[in-house]
């Protein structure tokens, strides 16, 4: 969490969660701030990164393969498992999803091999097996990128057509950015592959590609964005930092 500063009540909770001696104490901390949270005592930020906290010092309790359940970006991803695990198969589009969660989260590779094998070990104990198809993430962080940009023209149906290129204002496969627009301008801001603070435009009369528009405060990706015909906001996202959260609002006119 970027910037985030805890009140005394987290704090106190942080302090039991660096001396907690083993996975119970931690599972017995993680009950107490879904208390705290749902009491309103702590916010939803807090819960979290405390969450956060939690798994990482789970992870050095090497000897025990107990799952802690706390308000986490782990815990949710955790959940996505389990869903994709109900039907007995894990099939290649599936782990192609959890691949992208993954990088969205900042969840990394060894800690999904570590809890799928937590998860198999509990289904195996009631009797169940899971079929899980050959996979191979994609190379380079996400597979053939692409600097195309593509329109419709909304009157008539058919298919698209080459509006020009993102680059050399955006990166090849650039994605996860925001856009919004009119009839004059469509302005896009952020993105990642990498992370990126750029906002560029396109000219929406002509094909042609992306104009330089200006920057961000800062990288941040899967961003929200609005627009009300004369300024544009780009609200939160993730930072460069893997599962950061970011709560700036920025806007541009």
């Amino acid at each position: 969490m970027v910037g985030l500063r805890l009140t005394r009540r987290a704090r106190k909770l942080l302090k039991r969660i660096q001396r907690a001696p083993a996975k119970y104490e931690l599972q017995a901390i993680a009950s107490n701030i879904q208390s705290e949270l749902d009491r309103r005592n702590i916010s939803y930020d807090e819960a979290l990164t405390l969450g956060n906290i939690i798994q990482h010092r789970a992870d050095q309790f090497v000897d025990d393969d107990t799952i802690v359940y706390a308000i986490s970006d782990r815990d949710a991803y955790r959940r996505t498992l389990e869903l994709y695990l109900r039907d007995a198969l894990l099939s290649k589009t599936e782990q192609l999803l959890l691949w992208e969660e993954r990088r969205r989260l900042g969840i990394s590779d060894s800690d999904h091999e570590r809890l799928l094998e937590q998860l198999l070990a509990q289904w195996k104990k009631q009797g169940k097996r899971v079929s899980i198809d050959s996979f191979e993430a994609p190379s380079g962080g996400g597979g053939v990128s692409g600097s195309t940009v593509d329109y419709v023209t909304i009157e008539t149906t058919a298919n698209a057509g080459d509006f020009g290129d993102c680059t050399p204002v955006f990166s090849p496969g650039n994605r996860s950015a925001a856009g919004g627009g009119d009839a004059t301008r469509v302005v896009f801001m952020g993105g990642d592959s990498p992370h990126t603070d750029t906002i560029g435009y396109y000219t929406a009369a002509s094909t042609g590609n992306a104009t330089n528009f200006g920057n961000l405060t800062a990288p941040a990706s899967y961003v929200g964005s609005a627009y009300n015909g004369t300024r544009q906001w780009r609200m939160g996202g993730y930072s460069p930092a893997p599962g950061n959260r970011v709560n700036v609002v920025d806007a541009v006119t």
